[in-house]
Parts: structure tokens; sequence; C-alpha cells
């Protein structure tokens, strides 16, 4: 449980079944004086466990994990040009890895080796199981604005066969009328935004949050269509740039060459340079050909190539494309259409039949 509404409503409609439910809070974050009050996120944890007659809730410190396995790798591939999802590998290593061997310690020193449990969270996905093979499948959840699929499509199959979602069949509205049924303090609680340990408004100085552990650099900006230079600066660094979003820079608009709005087309960290095209719907952004690295299939019995449906961004709609295998065990998926502003470092996640295969980290694009 993270003090936020899904996670209670989670714990309350399991609570409402005749089920033994207790919360467990996850730190992730090693300094005190960080931007998330664990503190008071806890205390919202205590408050619900007590509105629903719950036990009280443990209180587990993942923050060295966290470090080593999410932060410090989301640094290394920002140091090197890529705009990694940091919350894809918080999933695959924090809730649905260190939290699941933490349970089962639980369980042998607590309940007697108790082999009937379960960890519930309050994601917006849905997990069955395929008779056939006993294997759990992870399907989409029935609020598609909040489905978070591309994010769990690295978890685990041990996990999965161990997970709950009850959120499941509801949306966001419903689950905020759900809160309020149950009279729980988080009912209105607004949602939490980028990393776990960055509170709901720090979004927009996540860059200066980056800043104290990515050094500055001289950059230089470069018309990909002409090659012509456009700016050089001594700015943030080139982690701070995103293929497919605005060049942040300030470009004179007095000659008609260079007018417009400019955004980032491709970088080389190596040589500090950053490529920029101008337009947002400009062909230098569009490519339909991605190679993967890190990939996971949720099931060995799920691999499958060929057509399928991929998804790049979260929200984003179901994209026809076709996957296939690729030198240095990596995977190639090609779009049918092409796709604007695909960032190497983020994650890609296919489908086949509603059913979520797998996903890996973008290396490449063509």
């Amino acid at each position: 449980m993270s003090g936020g509404v899904d996670s209670s409503v989670a714990a309350a409609l399991l609570k409402s079944k005749g089920l033994d439910v207790v919360g467990i809070f996850i730190r992730n974050w090693i300094e005190d004086n960080s931007f998330c009050s664990f503190e008071k996120d806890f205390l919202d944890v205590q408050r619900v466990s007590k509105v629903l007659s719950m036990p009280e809730p443990y209180y587990v410190d993942f923050s060295r994990d966290y470090w080593n396995f999410v932060f410090q790798p989301a640094l290394d591939s920002y140091k090197n040009g890529y705009t990694p999802n940091p919350d894809v590998n918080c999933n695959r290593y924090i809730k649905f890895g260190s939290l699941f061997e933490k349970i089962e310690q639980i369980i042998q020193e607590k309940y007697s080796n108790c082999n009937k449990w379960w960890v519930a969270t309050g994601h917006y996905a849905t997990v069955k199981t395929h008779i056939p093979t006993s294997s759990s499948h992870l399907l989409r959840s029935k609020d598609m604005n909040k489905d978070q699929c591309l994010y769990l499509s690295r978890v685990s199959q041990s996990s999965l066969r161990r997970t709950l979602f009850p959120l499941s069949n509801f949306t966001k509205p419903e689950v905020r009328k759900i809160a309020k049924k149950f009279s729980l303090p988080t009912a209105d609680k607004k949602e939490s935004q980028g990393l776990c340990f960055v509170s709901p408004n720090a979004g927009r100085h996540f860059s200066n949050f980056l800043a104290n552990y990515l050094n500055p650099q001289k950059l230089t900006y470069i018309d990909i269509s002409t090659g012509d230079i456009l700016s050089v600066s001594f700015d943030k660094g080139i982690w701070n740039t995103t293929i497919g979003e605005s060049s942040r820079i300030y470009i004179p608009q007095a000659k008609n060459k260079i007018n417009g709005k400019w955004f980032v087309a491709d970088k080389n960290p190596s040589k500090g340079i950053i490529y920029l095209c101008r337009g947002w719907d400009n062909p230098a952004l569009m490519k339909n050909i991605i190679y993967c690295k890190s990939w996971h299939w949720i099931d060995s019995s799920l691999e499958e190539y060929g057509e399928v449906i991929g998804q790049l961004r979260h929200r984003q709609k179901p994209q026809k494309c076709y996957i296939s295998r690729y030198k240095n065990n990596m995977i190639k998926i090609e779009f049918e259409k092409m796709q604007r502003g695909i960032a190497p470092g983020q994650n890609v996640a296919v489908w086949k039949d509603k059913v979520c295969l797998g996903g890996g980290v973008i290396h490449q694009v063509e």
C-alpha cells in the first residue's frame, strides 16, 4: 500500500470479501529530505488499515535495492543519451521482486509457512490463469486510460502467479466512488507523478532533481536536415532532452529558414550533439523499426513471432506490428505505420489476442 487511493481501494475490496488482508508499505528512497513525505504516506496507510479493521501495516525499506536495480541503471541510461522508464524496473525488481522475497520471509516467520497467500496491488491490469498451461496471463484492465500493462510487461511469471489486481474491472472514477463508499481517508488524495519518491507536483522539477546526480555539459544543436549549427550552450546535459520533445532552447526567428518550433530528432551523447528538426510532424521524427534488448517473455509458452499488437507509450492506441528475432539476442519490431518520436531507452510491450506476451527496452531505432 502506497498511501494512495488505488491501493487503498484494492485492500477494501479484498477485505469486503472476508479475506485476511494486511498492508505493506514500501520505502524506496534513502535521503530523509527527499521530495516524498514517506511519513505522511505511511500515516495514510495506517489510517486506511484502521478504517478497514486491518492489522497494523508492515513498513519495509527497499531503498538500497531501489538504488541498485532502478535508480543507478536509470542514471547510467540518461548518461548514455537514453530516456529510461524507471517504473518498469521498479515493478520488476522491487514491487514484484524484493517485496515478494520479503513476504515469503514474513510468511515463514509468522504464518507457519502458509502457502495460500497472494499480493494485491492497485495497478490497473488483469491477471488470469491459462488452464491448459497453468500459467498466469497479463491482460488489460477495463480502464484503458489507466491501463498499466506496459509497465508490468517485464514482471516474472512466478510473481504474476501470486498476484491479484482487484481494480481490473473498475475505472478511476469508479475507484474514487468506492473509496468514498468505504469512507477511506485517501478517497480524494491526488495521484503521484514520476518516480516513487517524487511528490505529486514535482514533475516540472524532475530535471532539477536529476541535475543533482548528472553532470552538465557543452551541447551543440544541429539542424538534422542541413547540418547547420543552430546553437551552442553549456546546459544540464544531453540527458535533459528526449527524442520527439521540444528542443527547449531559444532559436532566433529572424531568418525564414529557422522560423518555427524545433524538436529533438536524434542525439550523439559522446560528442554532445543534439539534432533538431522543425515541425511536430517532421519526417525525421517518424520511424517504424525498433531493436530491443533485455526482452522478457511473460511465459515461455507465449513466445510468439509474426503479427502482434505493440505499444510504445502510456495511453497509446494499439499499433499493428511484426516481431522477429534479431542478432545478439535482440528482438526486432516493425510497425505497420510510422511512429512519432520513438526514444531509445523507453519500453515496448506486445500483445496477441488480448494477452500481453512481454516487453523489452528500445535500444535502436530506424
